[in-house]
């Protein structure tokens, strides 16, 4: 079993290391996937982890409230994500 991939009901997966959504039976989206996979090993950060850390980024240079606002909206996985790169 591929602890990577989170399955969907629609037949679908999301990648737990990217985050890419994707059909995994289509050979067009397993290029797609395998090519994001080789834009992280050159050093890239997947997309969810970009957008949290400019958004705490935002929130702390600014103090505006915006470290409350972003605990409403926190997903613990792309945190975690954050954490190891």
């Amino acid at each position: 079993m591929d602890y990577t991939l989170i399955y969907k009901n629609h037949g679908g997966a999301e990648c737990r290391i990217c985050g890419l959504n994707f059909v995994p039976d289509s050979p067009e989206d397993q290029e797609r996937h395998a090519h994001e996979h080789r834009v992280l090993i050159c050093g890239a950060l997947p997309i969810g982890v970009r957008e949290f850390l400019k958004s705490f980024g935002w929130a702390v240079a600014f103090n505006d409230g915006g470290i409350e606002r972003l605990k409403q909206d926190l997903n613990p996985e792309k945190q975690e994500m954050a954490i190891v790169a």
